[in-house]
Formats: C-alpha cells, sequence, structure tokens
C-alpha cells in the first residue's frame, strides 16, 4: 500500500543520505523488488549498489522468466540499467549447482545478460552442507558467495565438526580464489 511504500523509499532515502549505497533483495523476499524499483529510479544508478537473488531452476527457461520478472519489479527494463550483484539463490544441494554449472545451465542464461551489461558480477548465496558450498566455490564459476557466519559461532548446515569449522573451510575456499565474501546474517 502507499503508506508501507512511503515508509519503505524514506527509510531507503535515509540509507542513502547516511552513506549506505548497498541493498539486498530477492525474488523470493515479498515484494522487496518492486518496493526497490521506485527507489532506484529516484537516484543516479550508480550511485546504488543494487544485489538481487534468483532461484536456479532444472530449465533455462524457468530461470529466465524469474529473471526477467526481477528486471520489470526492479524496473530496470532500459537498455543501459543493470543489476550490480546478481546471485543464485539458495545453492543448497548437488543438483542446484548442477541446474547452474551443467553445459546448458542457469550459468550460461547470466553469461548472456553479463555480456549485454546487463549483470555485473554473478555469485550465489547458500544455506548448504559445506561440502556443497566448497564445490560451487571451486568450480570458480563464480564472482562471490554470500555465507552465513555468525559473530558468536557460526553455523553449517553439514552438522559435523563446529560450525566454525565448516564455515571456515568455504572461507579458505573462496579467499584462495579472490572471492567476493558477502557475510550474511552475522548477528541472527
Amino acid at each position: 500500500n502507499r503508506e508501507c511504500q512511503a515508509n519503505f523509499e524514506m527509510i531507503a532515502d535515509r540509507a542513502i543520505e547516511m552513506g549506505i549505497n548497498h541493498f539486498e533483495t530477492a525474488r523470493g523476499y515479498g515484494s522487496s523488488e518492486l518496493q526497490f524499483g521506485p527507489v532506484i529510479k529516484k537516484y543516479k544508478r550508480s550511485s546504488i549498489i543494487l544485489q538481487t537473488k534468483v532461484v536456479p531452476k532444472p530449465t533455462n527457461e524457468e530461470f529466465r522468466e524469474l529473471l526477467e520478472t526481477s528486471f520489470a519489479k526492479l524496473q530496470l527494463e532500459e537498455e543501459d540499467e543493470y543489476i550490480d550483484l546478481l546471485s543464485f539463490h539458495g545453492v543448497n544441494k548437488p543438483e542446484h549447482i548442477d541446474y547452474i554449472l551443467r553445459d546448458g545451465g542457469n550459468m550460461e542464461v547470466l553469461k548472456e545478460y553479463q555480456a549485454k551489461g546487463k549483470v555485473k558480477f554473478i555469485g550465489f548465496s547458500t544455506h548448504g552442507m559445506t561440502g556443497c558450498i566448497v564445490k560451487a566455490i571451486e568450480s570458480d564459476a563464480f564472482d562471490y558467495v554470500n555465507l552465513h557466519h555468525h559473530f558468536i559461532g557460526s553455523y553449517t548446515a553439514s552438522g559435523t565438526g563446529t560450525a566454525h569449522e565448516g564455515n571456515m573451510d568455504a572461507i579458505i575456499a573462496a579467499k584462495q580464489r579472490d572471492m567476493g565474501l558477502f557475510i550474511i546474517s552475522p548477528v541472527d
């Protein structure tokens, strides 16, 4: 509703005023992409670092449809408009890596968008087991990873070892490849 959108824009405007210019959203976060669209239009596009996430899909047709929906909701349909950071959302299982990296997989769709200047950097977010995370990192296919790492002792879905040790394997693998590393949910 209008009141909710006005409040959202007021918060985003204040964040930008305070120097915060990285905004993360996702297709799966309710109306967030729809709400960010008008905010993005208010500012010079290069002044905002925009990140959104789209779930990998078994077919490129399904994936492309989700991706196009994200561009439409974010109001980034003009030729010179782009997403800075596009993540595959929830790379939690081996089949997700397969959807993305197999010949003819979802990565090929994003590479098309990247070649057109519509996507700057490609990454992935995950709640997966350490082995799955490390496998995705070691593919050398991604520019960055969104990794859950909590300040009081992080978790990993593997249930093996200490949570901190599991995440450290992923962090080390990312650092060895000079990948970008976004620590998400540090205080959950």
